[in-house]
C-alpha cells in the first residue's frame, strides 16, 4: 500500500520487523510505543503478535492513518489509536458488524464519528477518545522529572539502590555529568555492611542547576549485589488534587460536541488511563460531583449528600449531552492488560436516542436524581478475544 500525499510505502504493520535483543526496562522519558516497538522480552513480543494480527483485520483503506498514531512518540496518540482498535476488534469478536468511519465526511462536510457498529440491537456510532488525568501538583512536571530518573538510573549502584524526592523542580536540563559525578562520588564513600547506628551518612542533597534533589540509599542485600539493575527504588512522590472527572468531562464535552444531526445512537467511548480512576469518577463526570449540604449553626446531623450539578449530562437547568446516547468506559485496560473486564456502558436517561447492547457488557443504570446501579457483564474478555487464560504470558 503507498502513502497517496508522497507515493512511497506506507505502513502495513503497527511495529518495525527486525531482530530484538534488547530487554532493558523502559525508561522514564521513553515513549510506550518506542518502548513496545525496540524490547526484546518475549511477554512484548507476544503483546505486539496480538496487535499485529488484529491491525491485519482492521480496513486495509484505513490502516495507514491508524499506524501513524498507532506509532506516534506521544502517548496521547499512542493511546487513542490502540483504543479505536482495541473497539474495532472487540466489537467484531462480539458478532456486530463494524464500519470504520475515519476520514469519510457527510454531505454537509460535518465528519462521521470513528465507528458505525450494527448488531441484534439496532445501529449505533462510536467515537473513541483517550482520556490523561492522574494527580496534579503545582509546580510539578513528569517530562521535565523523568530528564533528572533517567540520569539517574543510568548510575553504576551495585551496592545501594536508591530513593529520591524533589525539594525543588527545576526548568533548565542539567548535563548528565552534573548529576552523576556527585551522586557516584556519595555512593563511593558509602559502606553497605556498616551498622546503621554508625552514622553512616544515608542522605545526600544537592543543587544542579535550578533543580534541588535529595537523594536515601537502602543497602541491597549480600546476595543481591552485583546484579543489572535500575539503581532508583523509591521514586519521588507526588501529592495533590486528581483530575480524573474534570478531565473526562472536558473530553465528553468535546467529542459531545463534535457531531451533529447524527442519525443514529451515539456512544463515546473513554479509556481512562489513570490509575485512580473507578466508577464513582465515572459517574461524578457524566451527573456531577457529590457534595455534602449543611446550615452552618444547624444540627450537625441534619445535613445530607447531594448531587452538584455540574455533570456532562446533568446541570442547574437539567438534563444536558442528551446528544450522547450512553458512555463506553474503559479502566484498567492497556495493550498488555486484557482480563479484567469489558468497558462499561453507562446509558444516558435523558438520550434523544436510546442505545442497547447485550449483557456481555457491565452496565450502569442512572437515575434522574443522580444514582446510579451496576450491572455484572457477561463477557469474559480474554475467552472473547480468543486469547490464553495467562495470555500475554510469562514476564
Amino acid at each position: 500500500m503507498q502513502d497517496p500525499a508522497t507515493g512511497t510505502e506506507s505502513h502495513t504493520r503497527l511495529f518495525d520487523d527486525f531482530a530484538r535483543t534488547d530487554d532493558s526496562p523502559r525508561g522514564h522519558s521513553e515513549a510506550i510505543y518506542s518502548f513496545l516497538n525496540r524490547s526484546g522480552r518475549p511477554v512484548w513480543g507476544r503483546v505486539r503478535d496480538t496487535w499485529e494480527r488484529w491491525f491485519e483485520a482492521y480496513p486495509e483503506q484505513h490502516q495507514l492513518d491508524l499506524s501513524r498514531r498507532f506509532r506516534s512518540r506521544l502517548d496521547g496518540q499512542h493511546h487513542g489509536a490502540w483504543w479505536e482498535l482495541y473497539l474495532f476488534t472487540l466489537f467484531r469478536a462480539l458478532g456486530f458488524a463494524v464500519d470504520v468511519q475515519t476520514d469519510i465526511d457527510r454531505p454537509d462536510g460535518v465528519s462521521r464519528p470513528d465507528l458505525l457498529v450494527s448488531g441484534d440491537t439496532g445501529e449505533f456510532y462510536v467515537e473513541a477518545a483517550a482520556v490523561l488525568s492522574g494527580i496534579v501538583e503545582e509546580g510539578r512536571d513528569s517530562e521535565r522529572e523523568s530528564w533528572i530518573l533517567d540520569i539517574v538510573d543510568s548510575v553504576e549502584s551495585p551496592n545501594f539502590f536508591l530513593g529520591l524526592e524533589f525539594r525543588e523542580v527545576g526548568i533548565s536540563r542539567p548535563k548528565t555529568s552534573e548529576i552523576t559525578r556527585p551522586l557516584v562520588e556519595w555512593l563511593g564513600s558509602l559502606d553497605p555492611d556498616m551498622p546503621e547506628d554508625t552514622g553512616l551518612p544515608t542522605e545526600f542533597a544537592f543543587r544542579a542547576r535550578d533543580w534541588h534533589l535529595e537523594f536515601t540509599a537502602f543497602p541491597v542485600r549480600p546476595e543481591r549485589r552485583g546484579l543489572s539493575r535500575r539503581p532508583l527504588g523509591v521514586l519521588p512522590g507526588k501529592t495533590g488534587l486528581v483530575n480524573d472527572g474534570p478531565a473526562m468531562r472536558k473530553t465528553l464535552k468535546r467529542e459531545g460536541n463534535q457531531h451533529r444531526d447524527l442519525d443514529k445512537p451515539y456512544v463515546v467511548a473513554l479509556l481512562c488511563t489513570s490509575p485512580y480512576v473507578d466508577d464513582d469518577d465515572v459517574a461524578d463526570a457524566l451527573l456531577g460531583n457529590v457534595a455534602y449540604r449543611y446550615q452552618v449553626g444547624g444540627p450537625p446531623d441534619a445535613g445530607r449528600w447531594i448531587r452538584v450539578r455540574n455533570g456532562f449530562w446533568m446541570n442547574a437547568a437539567g438534563p444536558r449531552g442528551t446528544r450522547v446516547s450512553g458512555v463506553l468506559a474503559g479502566r484498567d485496560l492497556f495493550p498488555w492488560q486484557l482480563g479484567g473486564s469489558l468497558p462499561r456502558l453507562w446509558r444516558n436517561p435523558w438520550a434523544s436516542r436510546e442505545v442497547t447492547l447485550d449483557d456481555r457488557f457491565p452496565s450502569a443504570t442512572v437515575e434522574e436524581n443522580g444514582e446510579y446501579f451496576l450491572q455484572s457483564g457477561s463477557g469474559e474478555p480474554l475467552a472473547i478475544f480468543g486469547l490464553p487464560p495467562n495470555w500475554p504470558g510469562p514476564w
